[in-house]
């Protein structure tokens, strides 16, 4: 039997690993990881499974644009077959699919959410799962209906495929009533007694924290094969849950560690590229003159190149490059790479600088520690925190094990006072900054 989906991914995987196909470490390197794994012994990968997903996304209707005008159903790129086929394909030996959880970073205008809308719908009717609950969830309403929208209007639009799964579509909600099931958007966190057998987090960078993504997969326990997908581009929030999870799949595909159950790729250009270049948005883009409009981008590209303050929107929108701020002072990717595997105590009685800001209850509390060495400088940052305040806002929780957290509701200055000392017995401290107020 033909499967000409899984033939097509294969192929894409094998050009943009061979260099035929622009694309970014981390897109190139998805790719190695796909070819690698259909060679395992220890994994099946079922090409008439990769093949249904991607038959019943074609039967779709695109709902905007030209091709809504033309009437015309969703063509897969061999790049959506790929992603799809990846996270629909593979089996373990106990025949339950792979990967449970996907995340996907990618420019604007690459068809994100008609994919993601494709794979809801999916997972609603033909994924085999019974009372199936499927999620769309944002931080707004406005952005969870940038994929429940399109689902919706796909069902309406499409009368057999209504009839043949028995849908119903409300307005804030796709019901499949003979099998118990539905497909709704979510704002926030959700309900305990949600128990997805689909979530998509959309937008991943505008969630101040990652409370919808952890109760959406803590409901996902009693299901045997669900997914947990979050679709993203790239944002400015270094402390956000997108950020941590991005820097997590780059490890994971550079293979610092291992997680069969998860799936992740990314699409941007490289450190080293142009930034204002047609190749670089190529490579960062690969539905590049398919949904992403090449000729209004580059106009942008224009304005971008002589604006300052169009430039980091750009930048992350386009490329999908972590820009620190709308508008930064600080290379916040090259701050990152800074890093390195070295301990205060490799410095002892060396010359160094403190830095001391203190707060009572809310803020943070500081201690900075910089010790020059030659042209370089190497920097520590100490923080205390209250435990009220550190319950209270989900910024300090998602970080709590950064935080030297003392008891009740306000810091504890002792606890600061003895670390100073100590730090003061192992450095030489030959200068003390201080907020005076």
């Amino acid at each position: 039997m033909d499967y000409p989906h899984p033939a097509a991914a294969e192929q894409y995987a094998e050009q943009v690993r061979d260099g035929k196909i622009p694309a970014g470490k981390y897109h190139r390197l998805a790719c190695e990881r796909f070819l690698h794994d259909l060679d395992r012994d220890d994994l099946e990968f079922r090409e008439v499974a990769a093949n249904r997903v991607c038959k019943f996304i074609e039967t779709l209707p695109h709902v905007s644009g030209i091709w809504r005008q033309q009437k015309l159903k969703i063509k897969l790129e061999p790049v959506q077959q790929f992603l799809l086929c990846n996270i629909f394909g593979f089996y373990d030996l106990e025949g339950d699919r792979r990967f449970t959880e996907a995340f996907i970073l990618m420019p604007r205008k690459n068809a994100k959410s008609t994919l993601a809308a494709g794979i809801g719908l999916y997972m609603l009717c033909a994924d085999g799962e019974a009372a199936p609950e499927v999620y769309a969830g944002a931080s707004t309403e406005a952005q969870a209906f940038k994929v429940f929208g399109p689902a919706r209007e796909m069902v309406r639009m499409t009368p057999a495929l209504k009839k043949f799964y028995g849908l119903e579509t409300q307005v804030k909600s796709i019901l499949k009533p003979d099998e118990y099931g539905c497909f709704k958007p979510i704002i926030g966190k959700p309900g305990d007694g949600d128990s997805a057998n689909c979530a998509i987090a959309d937008e991943l960078h505008e969630h101040d924290n990652n409370h919808l993504v952890e109760a959406m997969k803590l409901g996902m326990g009693a299901r045997q094969n669900p997914l947990m997908l979050s679709i993203s581009t790239a944002g400015t929030n270094f402390a956000g849950p997108c950020f941590e999870r991005y820097t997590e799949i780059q490890k994971l595909l550079e293979g610092v560690y291992e997680d069969d159950s998860v799936f992740g790729v990314a699409f941007h250009a490289d450190e080293d590229d142009q930034w204002d270049t047609e190749e670089a948005l190529i490579k960062a883009n690969p539905l590049w003159g398919v949904s992403k409009n090449s000729k209004n981008t580059l106009k942008e590209l224009v304005q971008a190149r002589r604006s300052a303050s169009l430039q980091n929107s750009f930048k992350t929108k386009h490329l999908d490059i972590w820009c620190g701020a709308s508008v930064a002072w600080l290379n916040m990717l090259a701050w990152q790479r800074q890093k390195r595997d070295v301990r205060m105590e490799d410095f002892a009685g060396r010359s160094a600088i403190l830095s001391i800001d203190l707060a009572s209850k809310l803020d943070l509390s500081v201690i900075n520690i910089l010790i020059p060495d030659g042209r370089d400088f190497y920097t520590w940052s100490e923080f205390f925190a209250p435990e009220e305040a550190v319950d209270n806002n989900d910024m300090y929780s998602m970080h709590r094990e950064h935080i030297t957290v003392t008891p009740g509701n306000a810091t504890e200055y002792e606890q600061v006072e003895q670390r100073i000392g100590e730090i003061a017995t192992l450095l030489d401290v030959t200068v003390l900054g201080f907020d005076q107020w």
